[in-house]
């Protein structure tokens, strides 16, 4: 496991390259978003994403966020109703996933487009999508930064291929997710944003 402490990086450009080629190699890294501290991997390994889900010690079918870094990446993996499309002109990026039917399949995939410049770099670098999940055990508070993890995580990181410290997090709630099937909204959870979205839709 490496860990790198952002305060003390000098390029930027060669720590979103390692990242980049941790997730090409399909491994798990751990790094801060708009919300709290997250692992993530690229959307289609399932070797990576069955890491996830021991290290979480949850399902190895619970579906995963997928983040992308532009409206256009999600124009290539879901169908988007003019309802999905108000919502994302207002709230992306930012605490909001939406559950949208996918292109491919019959199923839905969770999205979000988060307000993190690194997390936005590194998809956009990569050019395909990656899953989010926070990097906490199912059911525990979510982790705001490194120390919390140790804390959480009993110190026992190994099984993570890489940590991006940013230090302490603000904190923010995690995102509303919103189910969107045609012109029909339904509520998964609510977060961040929820309070002028329930007012205006």
């Amino acid at each position: 496991m490496k860990l790198v402490k952002f305060e003390e990086v000098l390029d930027f450009d060669s720590v979103l390259n390692q990242c980049v080629d941790l997730l090409e190699l399909e491994k798990v890294i751990c790094i801060p978003t708009d919300t709290c501290y997250g692992l993530s991997c690229v959307f289609d390994s399932g070797k990576a994403k069955e890491q996830i889900a021991n290290f979480k010690r949850t399902s190895k079918d619970k579906p995963l966020t997928m983040i992308v870094s532009s409206v256009q990446m999600l124009y290539k993996y879901c169908e988007v109703s003019s309802l999905a499309a108000q919502l994302i002109e207002e709230y992306w990026p930012g605490p909001l996933t939406l559950i949208l039917p996918s292109k491919f399949s019959d199923e839905c995939i969770g999205v979000r487009l988060p307000d993190h410049s690194f997390l936005q770099s590194l998809v956009a670098k990569l050019n395909k999508p990656i899953v989010s999940t926070s990097a906490n055990f199912t059911g525990q508070k979510e982790a705001y930064s490194v120390e919390e993890l140790n804390q959480q995580f009993k110190g026992n990181l190994q099984d993570l291929d890489f940590i991006l410290d940013n230090g302490i997090l603000d904190f923010n709630r995690p995102s509303t997710v919103l189910k969107i099937v045609g012109e029909k909204l339904e509520l998964i959870r609510e977060g961040d944003a929820w309070s002028s979205i329930s007012q205006r839709f």
